[in-house]
């Protein structure tokens, strides 16, 4: 891991340098890909500034949902005080609460300025993952989102991070994750230079993603382990997520076959 790294005499943290670096190339990526798929480069770039704003919302807002039984036990018993507010405030984001909001940030967009929501959005999403494996790195420099004890040499000591136990090697979860994503950037890049129906990428990207992100739960120190039927909340999430992912992609396939079906009464 590594928490800090220096630029020019200046220490800033990993984890938030990699995001805004990972954020600013796949925002670049969105404007540079946006004529191609017949959208202005204004308008994605607009989109993806809704986008972000809702990601930064979104991802609090299902952080603090997971978090309130502890934070309402810390009330309880007296131990939440200012420093545990800023902490809150400050730190722990979830994932799938960013991309919901994201995608809600995009359907303002659209909506406000009477923009094609699918079109934005098919531009927009082979950016997401690759966001998404640099944002990835961030969470192995900084030793958050850590997976299980797990021996060497392939388990990681993480006794610098504030987050991770320290004393045992835990499975590097956050790199493979980081490795998946990469790979989902790429075969969409591919898969988007023919030219698709609205929302079919941006299903077949939430597919990809949550059947790897189900998975990779098992390896997950996840505290939430076990919310129901011995799932976590994140698979849980990615259950939901896929099947509404399997209904965009078959989606221009059933208005097809309707189709079909009135021709040959």
């Amino acid at each position: 891991m590594l928490p800090f790294i220096d630029v020019f005499g200046f220490r800033l943290a990993s984890y938030g340098t990699l995001i805004v670096l990972g954020t600013a190339a796949g925002v670049l990526i969105a404007v540079v890909r946006s004529p191609v798929l017949g959208v202005s480069r204004t308008d994605i770039f607009y989109a993806c500034i809704y986008a972000l704003i809702g990601t930064a919302a979104g991802a609090k807002l299902l952080y603090i949902a997971t978090a309130l039984p502890d934070i309402v036990h810390a009330f309880d018993t007296g131990k939440f005080g200012i420093k545990d507010i800023v902490a809150l405030l400050t730190g722990g984001f979830v994932f799938y609460g960013g991309l919901i909001g994201a995608i809600a940030g995009i359907f303002v967009y659209a909506k406000k300025y009477q923009i094609d929501f699918w079109r934005i959005t098919d531009t927009v999403t082979p950016s997401i993952p690759l966001i998404h494996a640099v944002g990835r790195l961030g969470c192995f420099c900084a030793g958050c989102c850590y997976g299980k004890e797990f021996p060497p040499p392939l388990g990681v000591l993480f006794d610098r991070s504030p987050y991770a136990p320290h004393g045992i090697t835990l499975f590097p979860v956050q790199l493979f994750e980081s490795l998946i994503c990469i790979m989902i950037f790429v075969f969409l890049l591919v898969f988007a230079r023919k030219k698709r129906r609205g929302g079919v990428i941006s299903g077949t990207y939430i597919l990809c993603y949550t059947a790897a992100r189900f998975a990779l739960e098992y390896f997950r120190m996840d505290e939430a382990r076990g919310f129901l039927l011995n799932l976590s909340v994140s698979q849980w999430i990615s259950v939901f997520l896929a099947g509404a992912a399997v209904l965009l992609i078959v989606r221009p396939f059933i208005g097809k076959s309707e189709k079909n079906k009135k021709m040959f009464r």
